[in-house]
């Protein structure tokens, strides 16, 4: 495999392992919660499916929202896992989901793309 290749997906299992160290946080109140481990293709597909898809398309072809398929201008914009989760972060209904699920959606984008 060329390094240039590799790279991307070196970039997909750093970021899925902080998403399972990070996975319990602490709210205001001091207390520590658990947010849910969307750590699978499976489950991130799931989550894609009930967050993203009512604006993005159940294929992620667009509607609402922009065409996000893996050879869309929208994702091929992105350099990497980390710039694509930025934007994520910052969409509105996407702030709803907390760091842990928009950084496996940005993982599970990105890895189709590059």
């Amino acid at each position: 495999m060329n390094s240039k290749k590799m790279i991307p997906a070196l970039l997909v299992l750093v970021i899925i392992g902080a998403i399972g160290l990070s996975a319990c946080t602490t709210n205001g109140g001091g207390t520590t919660t658990s947010n849910p481990p969307f750590t699978t293709v499976a489950s991130t597909a799931q989550l894609y499916a009930d967050q993203c898809a009512f604006c993005h398309g159940a294929n992620r072809e667009g509607g609402l929202g922009p065409d996000i398929r893996p050879n869309s201008d929208t994702i091929k914009a992105f350099s990497s896992a980390p710039s694509l989760y930025d934007r994520i972060a910052d969409h509105y209904p996407a702030q709803d989901l907390g760091p842990d699920a928009q950084r496996q959606l940005a993982a599970y984008l990105f890895q189709e793309t590059h």
